[in-house]
């Protein structure tokens, strides 16, 4: 089951939160904005941020994942709702396995059918 969280909770969790913490939270749900997508083909990485912390969450995206057309496509300012696992790489908040098949906002506040 997911855990909705936000990118501050995920933060202080890695700087203060045990280590029974850490490994009891696996898979989470984020909202926020993109901030950044890079990708290269094989695999792409979204910077988001949800406005309750100064760094962003680096989310990770595969060829093989079921929503990697829809997080390619994203653009910077785009808003999302992102499901993934969570890990905790040299103090990087990353999530993997990112599925964006929820509410992708355009503009006009259209969801998107992703």
């Amino acid at each position: 089951m997911f855990e909705f969280v936000t990118a501050r909770e995920l933060f202080e969790l890695v700087q203060v939160g045990s280590e029974i913490e850490k490994d009891q939270l696996e898979y989470v749900e984020l909202d926020g904005w993109v901030r950044t997508n890079r990708n290269n083909g094989s695999v792409g990485f979204i910077e988001l941020n949800d406005g309750t912390y100064f760094k962003n969450v680096q989310l990770v995206y595969n060829k093989g994942d079921e929503s990697y057309d829809v997080c390619a496509s994203l653009n910077t300012g785009d808003a999302i709702n992102a499901y993934g696992v969570f890990k905790i790489t040299e103090k990087i908040v990353k999530m993997y396995g990112v599925d964006c098949r929820a509410d992708v906002y355009d503009d006009n506040y259209s969801t998107y059918d992703s």
